[in-house]
């Protein structure tokens, strides 16, 4: 489902920048987005959390993504 825009956040690159909101896997975590500018899929949405413990909710998330594109 389609929940809006939100700012996301690279945990690779560092950047920010505004994507659309979609929950993952009818979940209440968005969808990580591509990273615009390293195009990594390790992205969250930002949050006032410290980095390295926002990042520890999304570990999970990113590993069946790399597992996913190993795949391909």
């Amino acid at each position: 489902m389609i929940r809006g825009m939100k700012l996301f956040y690279c945990s690779k690159c560092g950047k920010r920048f505004m994507g659309m909101d979609v929950e993952w896997c009818a979940s209440i975590l968005s969808a990580p987005l591509q990273c615009p500018q390293c195009d990594s899929w390790h992205t969250r949405p930002w949050s006032l959390l410290p980095a390295r413990i926002a990042d520890m909710e999304y570990k999970g998330v990113w590993r069946m993504i790399d597992e996913d594109k190993a795949k391909q």
